[in-house]
């Protein structure tokens, strides 16, 4: 949902907790977990969520509470795509028009009836520059969306229709077909005009200043320690919801959390990386993250060099990496775009497979690359090359962070200071585009290749390292079209670019370790928009 929305954080902080193996994934405690009847989901969360309020949407764990408390046109179940708050929809021949059918019956928590109008002004909101949106950028393929981002149109000329109550059409710049599964997403979920004019930049704040058209509702929230979710009585399909509660308790430690579910405090609970050999049965699932090394093309004197980056690249060992940083859980990229993905018919890795990136460091190949650059920098010796790497003060953080120091150290003999910073400095200098060389990520908004693709494109809200390639422009431009084989040969084309000209430098593809209740089915975990879906989990005996 980076980030994606949302850049997200590479590393939480972890302390060593001495424990025994899970039995089938299932907890110590497990007398005293949910049960049938009570059909009460517990979880912790490591980061607070900021707001409920969908149009402020930043981090994964924001998304994954809005998109169970809010519902859109469309949402995604597990890899699919499927009617929501509509019923169904038309696409032109040419690709940009799409008009949408709502479902009779639909209504808010407050018992008022979802319009068109709910839905439309939700994309007003998100585009308006006055919202500040940090997903204002997803709506791009609607049409003046992003002239009215930028100021220079009114919001009332977005391509967006509320035809009646039940019918709004959208006009686009350009066909996109990933269209309706990029409505499933957080940015895109709809908004009430009389509670935004009540309640102001208090809008979202708290339970009381949202009403709710999801199937769940937000009935407590002690900032710092829970947030309570009902079942929304009033949601369309609340029969077919089998929860009735999710509490959710803001635990920033994940060895408390583990304890906690070992406790039987919690149904579920994500292993730290340094405790994964004590859990062999654990489940293991991909977080869709992509993890790493962000460039500045405007900041330090080195980066701009296409040798300097091929030489960080080389001397990295992603497969060491990958065991320091995160225990062997996550694995090396080979490339950037998530595999799993959709593609043409299938999944994008099937039909487009690549691997640029070796599992190993190559040092005589980056010394290469490194004497290639430093003759083109004017540089005469690896020793007088001082760069910074920025990262978030967090002990994982550091310890990642010295893997890479030690190995661009080691094969390429140049000087390599970590700078750490508090979680908050570091994403304001992100956001900024303050820094020359810092860790970061990305998680996909939505199934397709070009959640990823988007963030270079030149001028992109998300490209901080202001990276400009006008071959790499024109692949996206090209993907704009309901051709998909050429849609999906540009972007193959365009993500190949991003791998030998290295605007970033992959690290590792991010996976977790988990514990389940054995008595909680349905619950899934998600590599797409959120971290995972409990809209069909419930408790059996």
């Amino acid at each position: 949902m980076k980030m994606k929305k949302r850049l997200l954080a590479l590393f939480v902080a972890l302390t060593m907790l001495t424990g025994c193996a899970a039995n089938e994934g299932g907890g110590t405690g497990g007398e005293s977990q949910g049960s049938a009847g009570a059909q009460e989901l517990r979880l912790a969360f490591a980061v607070e969520p900021a707001t409920i309020d969908p149009q402020k949407c930043t981090l994964m764990g924001e998304a994954t509470v809005m998109l169970h408390m809010f519902e859109g046109l469309y949402r995604l179940d597990g890899t699919k795509v499927v009617p929501a708050g509509a019923k169904s929809y038309e696409v032109s021949k040419d690709g940009l028009t799409y008009t949408f059918h709502l479902r009779d019956g639909a209504k808010w928590s407050d018992g008022k009836e979802v319009t068109a109008d709910d839905f439309k002004f939700g994309f007003e909101r998100l585009v308006d520059p006055a919202t500040a949106s940090p997903g204002a950028y997803l709506a791009g393929m609607i049409k003046n969306a992003t002239k009215i981002n930028k100021g220079e149109m009114d919001v009332s000329k977005l391509g967006v229709e509320a035809v009646d109550d039940k019918t709004i059409k959208f006009n686009l710049e350009y066909p996109a077909p990933y269209f309706p599964g990029m409505l499933s997403t957080a940015a895109f979920l709809p908004a009430r005009r009389d509670l935004v004019k009540k309640y102001g930049k208090e809008y979202g704040t708290s339970p009381e200043k949202l009403a709710y058209n999801g199937p769940f509702k937000a009935t407590k929230w002690t900032h710092g320690e829970e947030m309570v979710l009902e079942r929304n009585e009033n949601h369309w399909d609340a029969a077919n919801v089998k929860l009735n509660k999710v509490s959710i308790q803001i635990v920033p430690d994940p060895s408390t959390q583990l304890g906690m579910y070992e406790n039987g405090e919690l149904d579920y609970v994500e292993v730290p990386t340094e405790l994964a050999a004590n859990y062999p049965d654990a489940k293991k699932y991909s977080t869709g993250g992509v993890d790493y090394l962000q460039v500045s093309f405007v900041n330090g004197k080195y980066y701009s060099n296409k040798n300097f980056r091929k030489a960080i690249s080389a001397a990295l060992d992603r497969e060491e990496y990958v065991k320091m940083a995160f225990g062997g859980v996550s694995e090396p990229a080979k490339r950037y775009v998530l595999p799993d993905v959709l593609g043409v018919k299938g999944t994008y890795g099937e039909e487009y497979p690549l691997e640029a990136f070796p599992a190993n460091a190559e040092p005589e190949k980056a010394k290469e690359y490194l004497a290639a650059a430093m003759k083109e920098l004017g540089v005469s010796s690896p020793g007088t090359i001082e760069i910074t790497l920025s990262t978030a003060d967090t002990e994982d953080s550091r310890k990642g962070a010295e893997v890479i120091q030690e190995q661009l150290t080691k094969n390429l003999g140049i000087k390599v200071k970590v700078n750490q910073m508090a979680s908050k400095q570091y994403w304001a200098n992100w956001a900024k585009s303050d820094f020359e060389f810092m860790v970061g990520g990305w998680t996909p908004d939505y199934s397709d290749p070009r959640t990823y693709l988007d963030l270079y494109i030149s001028g992109s809200g998300s490209n901080r390292g202001v990276y400009k390639n006008p071959a790499y422009d024109e692949l996206l431009e090209k993907s704009n079209t309901n051709d998909l084989k050429t849609r999906f040969d540009a972007l193959f084309e365009a993500e190949k670019i991003v791998c030998d000209d290295l605007p970033i430098i992959p690290l590792d593809v991010r996976k977790k370790q988990y514990l389940i209740n054995e008595k909680l089915k349905n619950f899934q975990p998600s590599f797409v928009q959120l971290n995972y879906n409990w809209l069909h989990a419930e408790f059996t005996e």
